[in-house]
């Protein structure tokens, strides 16, 4: 019986933390940055304050796990991926191709987030793209086997000769190009044809001519 509560008490709180979360989500996109105060995340989620501050030390703490949460789809692919018996050409479509089309599907949180990023400096530097190589960021990981590919397609001769975390980090600033163009309405083409163009930009871009 100890153990089956202990199980339910871990569920329980996953399911919080979750709702938090959530919460979160939705007012950032209704009330925005200053609008998404721990009163109303409280609120939101149906739990109290201080229940809020038992999973998370703030609200730049929580949308940092919005962020994990909307970046676990492309972060499981790359951890699937086997390097060794990939294609570099398309292992790395796949990856630019399922970024850049998260920005587009979630472009209204992302579009909340910039906004919330550049309203407040303590959380740009928690989350500043130019620190995303950090080894608590949620984009990471995919920017490490981003580079690794592009490794394995200069190594092979694919990808014309060129350092490959350089060509990683402008794969990176164009992303985040992306993402402002996205979240602040710029692109007038349909998204899905805007990503793919872009994306096989980024991939010709890199193959030997």
């Amino acid at each position: 019986m100890a153990r089956l509560s202990a199980r339910k008490k871990a569920v329980l709180e996953s399911m919080t933390r979750e709702s938090l979360i959530s919460a979160v989500e939705k007012l950032l996109q209704e009330e925005g940055w200053k609008g998404t105060t721990m009163d109303r995340i409280a609120k939101e989620a149906g739990v109290s304050k201080g229940t809020v501050y038992n999973y998370f030390k703030d609200k730049r703490d929580i949308l940092f796990s919005v962020m994990e949460r909307n970046t676990e789809e492309i972060r499981d692919f790359v951890r699937s991926v086997d390097l060794a018996k990939s294609d570099p050409v398309e292992l790395l479509r796949k990856i630019v191709g399922k970024t850049f089309m998260d920005l587009y599907e979630k472009r209204k949180l992302i579009s909340a987030t910039v906004q919330a990023y550049y309203e407040d400096k303590d959380l740009r530097r928690k989350i500043d793209p130019d620190h995303a190589c950090h080894e608590d960021h949620p984009m990471r990981e995919v920017r490490k086997v981003m580079a690794e590919v592009i490794a394995m397609g200069v190594k092979s001769g694919v990808f014309r000769p060129i350092e490959p975390a350089m060509a990683e980090a402008a794969i990176n600033a164009m992303t985040m190009g992306v993402a402002k163009q996205f979240s602040a309405g710029m692109v007038s083409f349909p998204g899905e044809v805007y990503v793919y163009t872009v994306r096989d930009l980024v991939i010709r871009g890199l193959l030997v001519d």
